[in-house]
């Protein structure tokens, strides 16, 4: 496969003027792949796939084949394969997050989302996180591995339709090995800090303290990165878990 025919449309959620996205698309065009970045002005974490739909959006090429979108990273996805791109791109990453997404903060998650748009779109989406304010060469680790990934991917386009891959790179220079993982379980400690303006207007703080990287989780994603492991969770865009004990207990057989 002759990479340099391909087009990678890069996108994040901490925004495009953070280190992590500029540091993504030196390793990759390193490999000789054609990048576009369209990421957001701004930081947009834990926006799940927000689309603006009843707003505006502006849109500003601050380099060439460089856009920033004052708009979500599914925006940015939308924007990018319909009107930037002179054509659709053959692949879509998401990253590289700063902070990993495990289990459930795939729901939350603004990195995870952009790649997501990608597959509902019918082109490949790869989200990929690193540790939480880890060293650039942990950053430049994860980039190299988005690559071997990207690669894979775009080989086995037509056999991995309607999945997306989560990628989560490990606190380490080096790693040699992805594990293909299940999607784990994250805990927080949830709570609400209710605080006053200088009106005596209540105003409320969502989320709780935070918590180490790996805290509150368990699952195949936890095992892999702690044996020092990257870790590739496939996510099907159909999220429906029916079985047939729970179809039988939910039958409805008339009205009430």
């Amino acid at each position: 496969m002759n990479l340099s025919d391909k087009t990678i449309l890069i996108t994040n959620d901490d925004g495009i003027y953070t280190p992590n996205i500029k540091i993504l698309a030196e390793e990759l065009q390193k490999k000789g792949m054609q990048i576009k970045v369209a990421a957001p002005l701004s930081e947009q974490s834990a926006v799940s796939h927000c689309i603006s739909l009843r707003q505006p959006l502006r849109v500003r090429e601050i380099k060439t084949n460089w856009f920033a979108v004052t708009g979500t990273p599914a925006d940015c996805v939308y924007l990018g394969i319909y009107h930037l791109l002179d054509k659709p791109p053959d692949l879509i990453i998401s990253g590289i997050n700063n902070g990993f997404n495990l289990g459930s903060d795939l729901f939350y998650s603004g990195t995870f989302a952009g790649a997501m748009e990608a597959v509902i779109r019918g082109i490949p989406g790869l989200a990929i996180s690193a540790p939480r304010n880890c060293q650039e060469a942990v950053v430049r680790g994860a980039a190299r591995w988005a690559w071997t990934v990207a690669r894979r991917l775009l080989e086995l386009e037509d056999q991995i339709t309607g999945y997306c891959f989560n990628l989560n790179h490990p606190d380490k220079t080096r790693v040699n090995q992805i594990k293909i993982t299940d999607m784990g379980e994250r805990k927080y400690k949830d709570q609400v800090i209710v605080r006053q303006d200088p009106k005596g207007e209540n105003y409320y703080w969502l989320g709780g303290p935070g918590l180490k990287q790996t805290e509150g989780l368990k699952g195949g994603e936890i095992k892999a990165l702690n044996a020092g492991h990257a870790s590739l969770t496939p996510v099907h865009l159909n999220i429906s878990n029916l079985n047939s004990s729970l179809v039988k207990k939910l039958e409805f057989t008339h009205e009430p």
